[in-house]
Formats: C-alpha cells, sequence, structure tokens
C-alpha cells in the first residue's frame, strides 16, 4: 500500500454526503469494494482527495446540482492483468442528471471507463489526465458524453499501453449537441473498432480543436453525426496491426472518417500512416483538408501536479509526448504512479506517398464489417431505422445508423446492426451478428439454426438482451441449465438450435440478460 501524503487523512469507510453544500476534501480513501463516494445533494465539493476503489465505482452523482471535483486523483487497485478488460464496474467519476458539473485537474488510472457524462447538459471538464481505461466495450472511454449537449473537454491527455488496457473509443460522444473537445493528446488505442475521438447519433455542432492522436490501432478521427467540425487536428503514427492481442483493425487503419453530413476537417494532417493507401473516408462529399507531414513531432501534453496539502490546488505542467521531459520551463516531472510508455517502433515511410492524400473509393468502414462470407445481395440501410429483409441466398445486412429492424431469414448471413438500438433475428442457417452501438434485442427460437452473437454486452449503459422464445426456454433457470462455456464462449443450445456468445462466461450472465416471450 502506498504511504498517505502527509495532507491527507487515511479512511477505509465510504462516504455519503449527508447536506448540500458539503465539502469532502484532504482524503486518501480505500474502499476494495462499492462506491467511495456517493453524491445525493447539491453543491457538493470534492477536492483534494485521493480515492482508491475496486469492485466499484469511485465516485457517483446521480440527479444533483453544482457538484465540482478537483485536484484528485483515482485509483482503480484491482484492475485486470494484460489487455482483456475490466469485469467490474470501476467507472471513476459517474455523473448522471447532474446540472452545473465541474471537473477540473483530475487524473485517473486504470478505469473502465474515466469520466461518465450522462444526462448532464453544460458539463465542463478540464485539465484531465487518465492511464490505461480497460473497458471492455461499450466501455474503455477515457471520457464519455451521453446525452449532454453544451458540454466541453478541455486540455485533457490519454495514454493506453497496448499490452495493459481495453480502451475502445477514447472520447465519445453521443447525442450531444454542441460539445467542445479541445486541446488534447491521445496516444495508445489497441482496440480494432474504436477510435481516437468519436461522435455519434444526434450530436451535431460539435467542434474539435488541436487535438493529437498517437498510436491509434483503428480511427483517429471519426463523426457520424452531422454538421461536425475538426480544426487543427493531427495523427502520428497509426498501427495496421494487432496490439495487445485484440486482432487488426477494422478500418484497415483509417484515420479521418466523415460519414455525417457536413463534416469538416480544417488544416489535418498525419504523420508516418500504418496505411498510406486509407488516409480518409468522405460520404458526403464534404470539406476535408487534410494534409501530410512528414518529420513532424507530436507536441507535448499536459500533466497534474498535486502537492497534497491542505490547500491543495493542484497544477499542470507540459510535458514532451516523445519523451516525457518537462518543457517550457516546467518544474521537474513527479514520478508517476503509472508506467511510462514503452518505445513503439517506427513504422516504415513508404516511399512516394503524396503530400495530399488520395481519399480512396470504397474503404473499410470505421467501424466493425460482417466478413464476405455470404453469397446473396448485400443489404444497407442509412441513418434512419430500417426494416431489411434477406432470402434464402444468405446475405450481409447492414443496418447503418437509427433502431433497425433486421431479418435474416434462411441462409448463412452476416448481419451488422450499426448504431442504433436494434432487434435482429437471423433466421434459418449459421448465422454471424454484431448488434453494434446501442443496446440491441437478438432474436432466439425455434428454427434459427446457429447464431454467433459476436459483441454481445452482458452489463453496462448499452447492455444488449437475447429474447427467447418460450417454446424453448421457460425461465432463465432453464436457460442457464443448458449454458456451457466452451472455447471461451457461451454456447446454449436446445435440439438443433444453437446460440453462442462470442467472448462471454455464464458468470457475465444474469436474468436481465433476457426477454422471454
Amino acid at each position: 500500500m502506498a504511504v498517505t501524503p502527509a495532507g491527507l487523512t487515511y479512511t477505509t469507510a465510504p462516504i455519503a454526503t449527508t447536506h448540500d453544500g458539503q465539502i469532502i476534501e484532504n482524503l486518501d480513501i480505500w474502499v476494495e469494494s462499492g462506491v467511495p463516494i456517493t453524491v445525493n445533494h447539491d453543491n457538493v465539493v470534492i477536492r483534494n482527495v485521493i480515492v482508491h476503489h475496486a469492485n466499484g465505482n469511485a465516485i457517483e452523482a446521480d440527479d444533483v446540482r453544482n457538484l465540482t471535483i478537483s485536484d484528485s486523483q483515482i485509483i482503480n487497485t484491482s484492475p485486470p492483468t494484460g489487455s482483456g478488460g475490466e469485469q467490474q464496474e470501476t467507472t471513476g467519476i459517474n455523473a448522471v442528471d447532474v446540472t452545473g458539473l465541474r471537473i477540473d485537474h483530475v487524473r485517473l488510472e486504470n478505469s473502465e471507463v474515466g469520466i461518465y457524462v450522462g444526462n448532464s447538459p453544460g458539463a465542463q471538464l478540464s485539465f484531465i489526465e487518465g492511464y490505461n481505461m480497460q473497458g471492455p466495450y461499450p466501455a474503455g472511454q477515457l471520457v464519455q458524453f451521453f446525452n449532454s449537449p453544451n458540454s466541453s473537454l478541455t486540455d485533457f491527455y490519454n495514454y493506453n499501453d497496448p499490452n495493459k488496457s481495453h480502451p475502445e473509443d477514447n472520447i465519445s460522444v453521443i447525442n450531444s449537441a454542441n460539445v467542445t473537445i479541445a486541446r488534447g493528446v491521445i496516444d495508445g488505442n489497441n482496440s480494432p473498432s474504436g477510435a481516437g475521438v468519436m461522435f455519434e447519433g444526434n450530436s451535431e455542432g460539435g467542434r474539435v480543436t488541436d487535438v493529437t492522436t498517437i498510436h491509434m490501432g483503428n480511427g483517429a478521427f471519426s463523426s457520424y453525426s452531422n454538421d461536425v467540425t475538426f480544426t487543427n487536428v493531427r495523427s502520428f503514427d497509426n498501427i495496421d496491426a494487432s496490439q495487445g492481442g485484440r486482432g487488426e483493425s477494422l478500418s484497415n487503419a483509417l484515420i479521418f472518417n466523415s460519414a455525417g453530413e457536413n463534416v469538416t476537417y480544417v488544416n489535418a494532417t498525419y504523420t508516418n500512416p500504418g496505411n498510406p493507401q486509407n488516409i480518409a473516408w468522405d460520404e458526403s462529399g464534404d470539406s476535408m483538408q487534410i494534409t501530410e507531414a512528414r518529420g513532424a513531432t507530436p507536441g507535448p501534453h499536459i500533466q497534474n501536479v498535486f502537492d497534497w496539502t491542505e490547500t491543495g490546488d493542484a497544477s499542470a505542467i507540459y510535458v514532451s509526448s516523445t519523451t516525457g521531459a518537462p518543457v517550457g520551463g516546467a518544474p521537474a516531472q513527479p514520478a508517476p504512479t503509472t508506467p511510462a510508455a514503452p518505445a513503439t517502433p517506427e513504422l516504415p515511410s513508404t516511399p512516394g506517398v503524396p503530400s495530399t492524400p488520395s481519399v480512396p473509393s470504397a474503404p473499410a468502414a470505421p467501424q466493425p464489417r460482417p466478413p464476405a462470407s455470404t453469397t446473396g445481395s448485400d443489404l444497407n440501410g442509412n441513418s434512419r431505422a430500417n426494416t431489411l429483409t434477406g432470402t434464402s441466398a444468405g446475405e450481409k445486412i447492414d443496418g447503418g445508423g437509427g433502431n433497425d429492424k433486421l431479418f435474416g431469414l434462411a441462409g448463412n448471413d452476416s448481419i451488422w446492426g450499426g448504431t442504433g438500438s436494434d432487434r435482429i433475428d437471423g433466421g434459418a442457417g449459421t448465422d454471424h451478428i454484431w448488434g453494434g452501438r446501442g443496446s440491441d434485442t437478438f432474436v432466439f427460437k425455434a428454427g434459427n439454426g446457429v447464431d454467433w452473437i459476436e459483441d454481445f454486452a452482458a452489463r453496462g449503459r448499452e447492455q444488449d438482451r437475447i429474447e427467447v422464445d418460450n417454446d424453448l426456454f421457460a425461465n432463465f433457470k432453464a436457460l442457464m441449465a443448458a449454458a456451457k462455456n466452451v472455447d471461451g464462449n457461451v454456447v446454449i443450445q436446445i435440439g438443433a438450435d444453437q446460440l453462442v456468445l462470442e467472448g462471454v462466461h455464464t458468470s457475465h450472465l444474469s436474468s436481465g440478460d433476457f426477454l422471454f416471450v
């Protein structure tokens, strides 16, 4: 156990607020199970604290006003080993229905999600520093804004060791209009499907300014939302290879994605791309001012400095993104509790790469797509709610955005729900199904053959569910009696019908994952 700093008081007792205006400060809190700090009152201030947590979120706030969290450090003391992802709820700050949320000078380590901002308009986050986000999907973000318009994240840094983390999108904006993301550095993302900064749903009016990404395993900057502007954004050394054993990039190392309408890139640059032929994807013909910046190096990033005295005001310095040394006359860098980034081999440059990128006519999309293993036609939805129905030939069906209803019917289908909360029925045959983002429902009924659910989320804010026909199983107990763990997957079989939940263990499942109809 680390030594408690002299200016803080050691405690193992969880804290729940008791009155409006309460100040929680100057504490070194260690809680092994449960939530160390729960905010139930208005005008609460949390400052100058170190929160050690495991098997529970660190700070939770729900339906309160004017919450300030500053000058603090949050550490998951029992993170998973390797890059397999977290199995516990270990979000650093979970703020839902909070009006007047202010978070500044906070460092987070090994969180499932660093900061989740849900239904909290106008939230202001600054000087946020995070290391090794643990996920798994739909978690894995340093910051996620959900239904929180007019919010901002400024002056931030996120580092993820590819062998010790499991991020998804580093910064995620969902159904949150007019969100500003500015002055940040993101170093490391081993996800084959995540991006550095991602806008989805009704997040129009978003602005991303002066943000650098390094060592991205999939996309760097992406918007499925309309009317989003990326200005002075930079990509360095993105990687077109598997990292941490999580698989190769599903977008073929695409850097800049413009899937929404009126998505604009101004003065965007890239250096040492992993796939020089797959720089940008522009679905709507928007303005993309993108150039190659050969020989450029990443700029410095912020690092919070805590003195842990009773006054407890944190400050921030700037350190080199390549050497970790202070820049601009900053004071000496304090010893981090998270190991410094390991050296990453420089990818070889490709001769003859043009100074401005060519936009490929049909690159792999920035989100996972089904493999080309079917013989029928492709059925593609759009951003609205679609109903798509296959045939007996076997199709590739992609719902796109919106809350879709997708039916494979007979044949061996590959079905991708895309964004939104989709209902997917593979039908007969051997089907491979990806729900994608959102809370999806998968149908399991007699005659469906073998269905592989490739990305089932058994918990979290985008929890998926299986709709089970009562003719197969009457209840959860009966279903679990037929569920087996086979080669790292859950297999549920009755007669000739089989449901496979890829990468899921029976211990992850609960009655809330199933609907019996």
